[in-house]
C-alpha cells in the first residue's frame, strides 16, 4: 500500500513538472543614481524632460535722418520729417513650443529575463520608445534654434544725393605788383581751385532734379511730348519717374525701414524650484535684446532705455498634483516593473515687466510622478511611451 503511495505521488510531481513553465518573467529596475549592482551587464533607459522653446518675432524701426533735412521746408514745404536718427524696438509675437531630452537624475537599469522582455526600443539618446514591439516608427525631433534672423526692407544708406558734381571749380583772381623801369605795374592773376559745394547748394540741386522729373512726369501724362511711347511703356516710363522723384524726397524727408527679426530662448522648468519664474533675457525699446550677460558686464546705458525682463513663470496645474498625492512614491520596494512618467498640464505665461504677452498650457514631464507597469504585464503585452513625455501610449495583447 506504501509503494502505492509513493508511486501515485511521483506521478503527481510529474504531472505539476510538466505543466509549470521553465521559468518564472523576472524584472527588476532600478533608479541608475540608486542601483549598486553592475550596470555593464543591465539594459539602461531614460525618461525625458520637457524644455520650453520660445519664439520671439521682433519688429526693429529704424529712422533715418536725410542729410538735407533742415532744407525741406525751405525748398519743397515739407514740414513733417525725420529731425533725427532712432531706433524703436517692439516684440510682436511670441509662440511656445516644448522637446525633450533625457532627465539626467531618471536613467534607469533593467534586469531581467527572456520571459519578461523580448526587444526594447530607444531612442537615439536612450529615451524608451517601445516594449515587447516589432515595429516602431522613430518619431524624431525637428529642433532648430534661431537667432537674430535680420530681414531689411531696403538699405540703410542714402546713394543717390545728386545727380551733379559734388565739386565746382572756383576760380579767384588776384594781383600781383610788376616792377617796370619807371614804375609799379599791378597784373591780374587767375587760380583755379577745387571746392566741395555746401550742403545747401546740393540740396538745391536735388530740388531742381526733383522739379526736373516732375515736368517729365507731367508731359507724359498729358501727351505733351513730341515722341509719345506706345502701350504700356507709357507706364513704365511714369512709374519710374515716381519711383525716382520719391527716392529723392527721402533725402529731406529721411528714410523709415522695418526689420522683422527672430530670437528664440530655452527653459527646462525645475520641479524642485517653488516660484518657476526664469528670466529669459532684457528688452528695450531703444535697444532690443540685452542678455543677461550683458547687463552683467556693468555696461554703460543710456537713461531712459526703459529696461524691462521678459520673464516665463510656470505653474503646475494644482488638480493633478493633488491627485499625484494619492499615488504611491516614486520608490518601490520590489523595484519591478518599467518605470514611466504621469506628465502635468502647467499653466505657462511670458511677461515683458508687467505686460503678459503670451499664455498657454503644455505637458511638463519632470512636474509629474513616476509610477510602474503591473507585474502581470509581460512579453506577452506590447507597450509604447510618448517619447516627449515618457508617458504610457499603449498596452497591447499579442
Amino acid at each position: 500500500m506504501k509503494l502505492y503511495h509513493k508511486f501515485l505521488l511521483l506521478i503527481c510531481l510529474i504531472i505539476v513538472a510538466c505543466s509549470a513553465p521553465n521559468e518564472l518573467a523576472y524584472i527588476k529596475v532600478e533608479n541608475l543614481n540608486e542601483s549598486k549592482t553592475n550596470i555593464n551587464n543591465h539594459l539602461i533607459y531614460a525618461l525625458p524632460q520637457t524644455i520650453l522653446k520660445l519664439d520671439f518675432e521682433i519688429q526693429k524701426l529704424t529712422k533715418i535722418k536725410g542729410p538735407y533735412s533742415k532744407f525741406a521746408e525751405k525748398y519743397l514745404s515739407i514740414t513733417e520729417v525725420i529731425s533725427e536718427n532712432s531706433e524703436k524696438w517692439t516684440i510682436t509675437n511670441v509662440k511656445i513650443s516644448s522637446n525633450a531630452e533625457p532627465d539626467t537624475n531618471h536613467f534607469y537599469t533593467i534586469e531581467t529575463n527572456g520571459n519578461y522582455i523580448n526587444s526594447i526600443n530607444l531612442s537615439d539618446c536612450g529615451l524608451i520608445l517601445s516594449v515587447n514591439k516589432d515595429e516602431y516608427n522613430d518619431n524624431i525631433f525637428n529642433y532648430q534654434k534661431e537667432n537674430y534672423i535680420n530681414n531689411p526692407e531696403k538699405d540703410f544708406f542714402y546713394k543717390d544725393l545728386s545727380v551733379k558734381k559734388n565739386v565746382y571749380e572756383k576760380i579767384t583772381t588776384t594781383y600781383k605788383n610788376v616792377v617796370t623801369d619807371t614804375s609799379f605795374v599791378k597784373i591780374p592773376v587767375t587760380q583755379k581751385s577745387i571746392v566741395n559745394k555746401s550742403l545747401e547748394k546740393k540740396a538745391e540741386e536735388a530740388v531742381n532734379f526733383i522739379i526736373k522729373l516732375r515736368k517729365r512726369k507731367f508731359k507724359l501724362m498729358a501727351g505733351m511730348n513730341d515722341n509719345y511711347p506706345d502701350g504700356n511703356n507709357i507706364g513704365t516710363m511714369i512709374k519710374e519717374l515716381k519711383d525716382l522723384e520719391d527716392e529723392y524726397i527721402l533725402l529731406f524727408t529721411g528714410k523709415t525701414l522695418k526689420e522683422n527679426i527672430k530670437y528664440s530662448a530655452e527653459c527646462i522648468p525645475d520641479k524642485y524650484n517653488e516660484t518657476n519664474n526664469y528670466t529669459l533675457f532684457y528688452f528695450s525699446p531703444k535697444k532690443g535684446i540685452l542678455t543677461i550677460q550683458e547687463l552683467s558686464r556693468k555696461t554703460k546705458f543710456e537713461k531712459g532705455m526703459n529696461i524691462r525682463p521678459v520673464n516665463i513663470n510656470i505653474a503646475a496645474n494644482i488638480d493633478y498634483l493633488n491627485k499625484f498625492d494619492t499615488i504611491a512614491s516614486d520608490t518601490n520596494i520590489m523595484n519591478t516593473g518599467i518605470c514611466y512618467r504621469i506628465p502635468v498640464v502647467s499653466n505657462i505665461e511670458v511677461y515683458y515687466g508687467n505686460n503678459l504677452l503670451v499664455s498657454d498650457k503644455k505637458l511638463i514631464a519632470q512636474f509629474g510622478k513616476i509610477v510602474r507597469l503591473p507585474d502581470y504585464i509581460d512579453n506577452k503585452y506590447s507597450i509604447e511611451f510618448y517619447e516627449k513625455y515618457g508617458s504610457l501610449k499603449s498596452i497591447q495583447k499579442k
